[in-house]
């Protein structure tokens, strides 16, 4: 079973992930939704819109979805839920409510194309007599990301010349052990499709960064586009 989660504070800070094999979740899913937070003098409420196009599903007369309504409240430590798993249970999708009478919808063509445009300039004491130091320098760069959904569950994921220069920033990390620090990955390209690999390897909720693998990993695309590590050995200088 898999699904989507979307969760919002009184402040208006979301968040928002993909949910597979019934419970696991993978937290690098980046949808495009609308909400609205309101806090009141009897509380709060909250509006969501969530597009058709954001969700993949197979073309049908009629869907049975499930569905679940959570909230949650730090300064009591309380968790409330439409549909409530016990801890020592497992399955999360499998026990949702059902929402049914959903018709005439049919699942959107999913395109997202991103470009980029980068203006780099340099600027350095002139040379005299060198025509290759002028002073300044101007250097540009394109490309893009593509991505076109062919049917429900099949997804075109294209880069064009990367940049990953919008793609939020890792957060400082002192390691001092022998071992790289794990980052979770966040540049769209590598993305999509990512929890494939999770099933062999890292399980359940994902976090922002470890000293090191906090399970097993079958694949880390972090180390494709690194700068090379350390220096090249030379025999006998």
């Amino acid at each position: 079973r898999s699904g989507y989660q979307f969760a919002v504070n009184p402040a208006g800070s979301i968040v928002d992930w993909t949910l597979y094999n019934d419970e696991w979740n993978d937290t690098t899913w980046d949808g495009v939704w609308e909400w609205k937070a309101l806090i009141d003098e009897e509380g709060w409420t909250v509006e969501i819109r969530i597009p058709y196009n954001q969700l993949r599903f197979p073309k049908k007369d009629e869907y049975v979805w499930g569905v679940n309504f959570r909230r949650v409240i730090k300064r009591k430590n309380e968790k409330t839920g439409f549909v409530w798993v016990p801890k020592e249970d497992s399955g999360y999708v499998s026990r949702f409510a059902k929402l049914l009478g959903i018709k005439d919808i049919r699942p959107g063509r999913h395109i997202e194309f991103l470009p980029y445009s980068v203006v780099q300039a340099q600027y350095s004491p002139e040379e005299s007599g060198n025509p290759f130091e002028t002073g300044n320098k101007y250097l540009g760069n394109i490309g893009f990301d593509l991505k076109i959904g062919l049917k429900s569950n099949l997804m075109l994921d294209t880069t064009v010349n990367p940049d990953f220069g919008q793609v939020e920033v890792d957060p400082a990390v002192i390691n001092l052990s022998d071992f790289e620090t794990y980052f979770s990955e966040k540049r769209p390209f590598f993305i999509e499709g990512s929890n494939i690999f999770d099933q062999f390897g890292r399980g359940g909720a994902t976090s922002n960064a470890s000293l090191n693998w906090s399970s097993p990993s079958f694949f880390y695309s972090r180390r494709i586009g690194r700068t090379p590590q350390g220096n090249v050995e030379q025999d006998g200088n």
